[in-house]
């Protein structure tokens, strides 16, 4: 959360904006990637709450510096968050990743690029991994098919 009150969103300095934001940030990706949430997935280590936590900050107090979202409104905190995770794979989360220490600064830093990255290439209709240098590609031949079979939802777009 002290990356979120380092943004220096006038909202964010209520405390109950705060925690609600958080909330319902890691409410909507557990609802929405439920077969992500056990002990296991990438998602759930520190690192991996920690850089979606960043992604989605940044991408939802965009949206609000752009003045399409009012950022201590929960619902359109859902709302502009189903649209971002429709841009995001799981599978990002589950794939073996280069082999590295991403619990680090630039480690952090790579993986938040990695996600704006698949993001940039969904949108773009190119295949999710495509330039994003975690992801051990070798490794895709080689995946259980319940890896494939994972799905993001499909929400309508916001505008």
């Amino acid at each position: 959360m002290s990356y979120i009150q380092q943004q220096r969103v006038k909202p964010f300095e209520s405390d109950d904006v705060l925690l609600e934001f958080f909330y319902s940030i890691w409410k909507t990706v557990k609802d929405r990637w439920a077969s992500l949430w056990h002990k296991d997935s990438k998602l759930l280590k520190k690192v991996g709450i920690l850089c979606l936590t960043q992604y989605i900050t940044n991408a939802l107090i965009a949206s609000y510096d752009w003045e399409r979202l009012d950022i201590s409104d929960p619902s359109q905190v859902i709302k502009h968050l189903a649209v971002l995770l429709r841009h995001q794979d799981q599978k990002f989360w589950v794939l073996p990743w280069v082999p590295s220490n991403y619990d680090t600064p630039s480690g952090r830093a790579l993986i938040v690029e990695s996600l704006v990255q698949i993001s940039r290439n969904l949108r773009g209709g190119d295949l999710w991994y495509a330039d994003v240098k975690v992801v051990d590609v070798s490794q895709l031949e080689t995946m259980p098919q319940s890896v494939y079979s994972l799905r993001n939802e499909r929400v309508s777009p916001l505008y």
